[in-house]
């Protein structure tokens, strides 16, 4: 079985270094790029082609919800919010999300996600 292809996508550095950490310790998933911002996300979504996105939703140039609502490719990835605010969930769903993670999450929470996918 091939891995799982994967993007993150956060402004904040510890951020990044916790998924990528955690992502890590699944050995089904490969992270293929990392991205500080939304414009930079969609730019690497649109280069890479990973099956599955992490998405934070409060990101300079664009924020999560902009970057999902604008992937424009024939094979679509999963998405996933990683957030530290609730009150994005619905919007997250009406864009086709497979899950929203609630900051802070850990690695049990984070399999979860990865396996729905």
């Amino acid at each position: 079985m091939s891995k799982l292809r994967v993007l993150i996508a956060d402004d904040e550095q510890p951020a990044r270094n916790k998924m990528k950490r955690l992502l890590g310790k699944i050995n089904t998933v490969e992270v293929v790029a990392v991205a500080e911002n939304g414009l930079e996300a969609l730019e690497k979504i649109h280069n890479e082609k990973p099956d599955l996105v992490f998405l934070d939703i409060e990101m300079p140039g664009m924020n999560g919800l902009e970057v999902a609502e604008n992937i424009d490719l024939d094979e679509m990835p999963s998405v996933v919010f990683a957030t530290a605010y609730s009150e994005h969930a619905i919007k997250a769903f009406e864009v086709n999300a497979i899950d929203y993670l609630l900051k802070p999450f850990n690695e049990e929470r984070l399999r979860a996600t990865v396996d729905k996918v």
